[in-house]
């Protein structure tokens, strides 16, 4: 089958432009591909240019090439035979090559001509890409790439570090081994394929009712969230395929189209979605969840968020009343702070979340009810978050099946409550304790003049305040002590003479 290949290059340049007679190519990367588009082989190369060895900090931001790069690449008369070689192996079917403009064309003619290379690439037909797309859109002039990544069907390669105002793809896909920068995407159906990387750094938007595929070891940066409308679609994550949401950035998931319906968050490959912002779960049905990694807020507001891989929590996770986060995975951990009025549900009844971080019903300064389908255990670093505000107001877990207890239980007064000696608070319940533990530590964070005694019964751990004895009488409890210790040993001695 014919095949072409795409070249896409970067040379020396500085704020203004320089004549092309004036620039060095410093990378090379090209892509072979099929007449459908499908990638079957590439190259890259740094270079080392000789008139101008050093980039201009222009250039650097422009192609995000260091000046490590360059000086650790070799001289384009050393590259280059590298790459005819490279070549070679596929000459027999290359039908021609590409570029988007006519500048990489220009460009490797000159270099040609100025170092006395020769190429196959001579020897067969370009093509203009830049021409072509605005040919077939029926548009009055060519455009930039700046302005033209729309992409319907087919293939696009980014071998370099480029820019564009927005990224469409509604069928089309986009590969390559580069960088690429865009203001807003639009993601309707289509892939993002390739080792590349795509940063996006305004608006993005995933079309629920579609499928979109982030394919093997293509990174996609969204630098100020997205929104996934409602729908029963996927999003789909190949083989070390990473989805980054940033700090600061909320991403929207707008949940299915029905109570029962689905939708794939991170589906099917080795992929993981990170999300460092705050990633907000609305609507209806559930969301089935892979790779999902949260170092910032996990909202589930409403629906079912349901883990179908290992969770990774060391953020906030916070589940509103009437929603559920769920686990399939025997695996299911959490060492961030989970919070709310929600259920958390194990993957069955003999199944256990295993809480390593902090724990609190409702949130840490409102009261709250947090259940528990399955098994809870508290392991040795977990803390127990209990706020209450008076004897009907206060935080409690309730749990399905079997409780283990440990870690620190810490409880605080909001309000200015100030419980009475003999108040009770019934903290947890549950089917049975087991494993005979106890919180290693109670903290209690309200009135200095009271205590907390924890009871551990066969179904409920309860609280009951206790009072502290005033120093006053811890004085008189101690003079008594010591008189009394005075007196027997007057005694002893008397009674020894």
């Amino acid at each position: 089958m014919p095949h072409w290949l795409v070249i896409d290059l970067e040379a020396t340049t500085d704020e203004g432009g320089w004549p092309v007679t004036e620039m060095e190519i410093i990378e090379i990367g090209a892509t072979l591909v099929d007449r459908q588009g499908r990638e079957q082989d590439h190259f890259q190369r740094f270079v080392r240019p000789l008139r101008r060895p050093l980039l201009t900090p222009f250039c650097r931001e422009l192609t995000r090439i260091t000046q490590a790069n360059i000086d650790s690449a070799q001289a384009l008369t050393e590259v280059w035979p590298v790459f005819e070689r490279w070549l070679g192996q596929h000459h027999s079917r290359l039908e021609g090559w590409a570029s988007w403009g006519d500048y990489d064309r220009k460009q490797l003619l000159q270099e040609w001509q100025r170092l006395q290379l020769d190429s196959a690439l001579s020897r067969v037909p370009h093509m203009n890409l830049k021409q072509r797309f605005a040919k077939a859109r029926r548009l009055e002039r060519p455009l930039g790439l700046n302005g033209a990544l729309q992409l319907d069907y087919g293939s696009f390669y980014n071998e370099g570090s480029h820019g564009v105002a927005s990224l469409g793809l509604a069928g089309g896909n986009r590969g390559g081994s580069g960088l690429l920068t865009s203001g807003a995407l639009t993601f309707v159906s289509g892939s993002l394929f390739g080792p590349g990387t795509t940063t996006v750094t305004g608006a993005a938007s995933f079309t629920g009712t579609n499928n979109q595929t982030v394919d093997a070891t293509h990174t996609l940066n969204l630098n100020r969230g997205a929104t996934w409308s409602a729908g029963n679609g996927t999003i789909s994550t190949g083989t070390d395929a990473r989805i980054n949401v940033a700090a600061g950035t909320s991403f929207v998931d707008a949940g299915a189209l029905s109570p029962s319906g689905s939708r794939y968050l991170a589906y099917a490959g080795n992929g993981s979605f990170n999300n460092a912002g705050s990633y907000e779960r609305n609507g209806l049905g559930t969301t089935y969840a892979y790779g999902f990694n949260n170092s910032g807020t996990l909202n589930i507001n409403s629906g079912t968020f349901l883990l179908r891989s290992a969770w990774n929590n060391t953020g906030i996770t916070h589940i509103a009343a009437g929603a559920n986060l769920a686990s399939s995975e025997s695996n299911f951990n959490n060492q961030g702070r989970l919070e709310g009025d929600g259920t958390v549900r194990t993957a069955g009844l003999n199944y256990a979340l295993l809480n390593l971080g902090e724990m609190a019903p409702g949130t840490l300064s409102s009261v709250g009810r947090l259940a528990i389908d399955g098994d809870l255990t508290l392991g040795s670093a977990s803390v127990l978050d209990i706020d209450v505000a008076s004897l009907s107001s206060f935080d409690a877990i309730s749990i399905s099946s079997d409780l283990r207890v440990g870690g620190v239980l810490k409880v605080e007064s909001l309000g200015g409550f100030a419980p009475q000696v003999g108040d009770s608070f019934k903290i947890a319940s549950f089917s049975q304790l087991v494993g005979g533990g106890s919180f290693s530590q109670v903290q209690w964070l309200g009135n200095p003049g009271m205590t907390l005694s924890v009871e551990y019964n066969a179904s409920d751990i309860t609280l009951r305040v206790a009072a502290v004895p005033e120093p006053s009488s811890w004085a008189l409890m101690f003079s008594g002590l010591a008189l009394f210790g005075w007196l027997s040993s007057r005694r002893r001695r008397l009674a020894e003479q």
